[in-house]
């Protein structure tokens, strides 16, 4: 979903802002985030130089931090996030729908800096606004709850935290154009069941998870990593240990190709992927894919304050 930018009569100046945030919300979908934060940040020194005002800064922001989420930078994304929060707040007040918008993407920054219970706190504020609103909008209800779900679920409330996700599905599944959200919601569901121990549900819930994913981006895009990894996990821990390899090597190829060897999947990614070699007898393979994985998810967690993290899907709303 999209916080959109209008203005009457549309101006050149207002169909040049238009046409670089177009393309950046464009390489963002390809998979080129630099490329769009580029474009972004164009587009708001566009903004600056005609100004074009508080609203179309406060759009192109949200747009800009979630580019950075993807790039696995959510001290930055915070950063701006806020920008963008203040904006709103000034332009529509902290009761409106926008602003529930961004306040739920910044939170789930927060959670994945490890600051769950201010995370929490954010997440629920957010729900509360969508419910005061009629009708409410469904869905944006839905991501905000499937993003508090696996919170709930770390800081121990499982009955909440399964419920959460289970009427999120249900939501995301009956409406149209939800390829982004849908996946991260089946990720996050498979996560509960893998430790749950229901192996053919959790490993059910990836694999559909990851039909969505590539028929929205194709076969190789650089979202697939998390899911496959996942799915990969789920087999290993289910006994099918063969069946976990290509899937793991599939992750790999994708985020070498994609040139996202500082995202924070990677790091796991060869951690799990060393654990498979050691049970398949390449002990000595599986050590050198074991310390890169500690060497980069310590530079990770280095370069972006991260204490704890929750293993949450990417749910954003533009």
């Amino acid at each position: 979903m999209v916080l959109i930018f209008t203005a009457a009569g549309l101006s050149a100046q207002v169909e040049q802002f238009q046409l670089l945030v177009a393309r950046g919300i464009s390489r963002d979908h390809y998979g080129d985030y630099e490329g769009a934060i580029r474009q972004f940040r164009e587009a708001l020194a566009w903004i600056d130089e005609h100004k074009l005002g508080d609203w179309a800064k406060a759009t192109t922001l949200n747009s800009l931090a979630m580019s950075y989420d993807e790039l696995g930078q959510p001290g930055e994304a915070i950063h701006i996030y806020r920008r963008s929060l203040a904006l709103i707040e000034k332009a529509r007040g902290k009761e409106s729908l926008d602003y529930a918008t961004v306040l739920g993407n910044l939170a789930a920054d927060y959670s994945h800096t490890g600051q769950l219970g201010l995370a929490q706190q954010m997440l629920r504020e957010t729900i509360r606004i969508f419910e005061s609103h009629q009708p409410v909008d469904k869905v944006r209800l839905a991501i905000s709850q499937s993003i508090l779900a696996p919170i709930v679920l770390a800081t121990g409330d499982k009955r909440e935290g399964e419920e959460l996700l289970v009427s999120c599905i249900a939501v995301l599944e009956k409406t149209q154009g939800n390829e982004r959200q849908l996946p991260a919601a089946y990720n996050n569901l498979g996560v509960l069941r893998r430790d749950q121990k229901r192996h053919a549900e959790s490993i059910e819930l990836f694999k559909k998870g990851l039909r969505v994913l590539e028929d929205e981006y194709g076969p190789e895009h650089i979202k697939l990593v998390q899911t496959l990894n996942n799915l990969a996990l789920a087999l290993y821990e289910s006994g099918q240990t063969l069946e976990a390899g290509p899937y793991l090597e599939r992750a790999i190829k994708i985020a070498e190709n994609g040139r996202h060897p500082e995202h924070p999947s990677y790091g796991p990614l060869l951690m799990n992927y060393a654990t498979y070699l050691r049970k398949t007898g390449r002990a000595r393979d599986a050590k050198q894919y074991e310390r890169r994985g500690k060497d980069l998810m310590a530079d990770y967690a280095r370069r972006n304050g991260v204490r704890q993290t929750v293993d949450i899907a990417s749910f954003r709303q533009r």
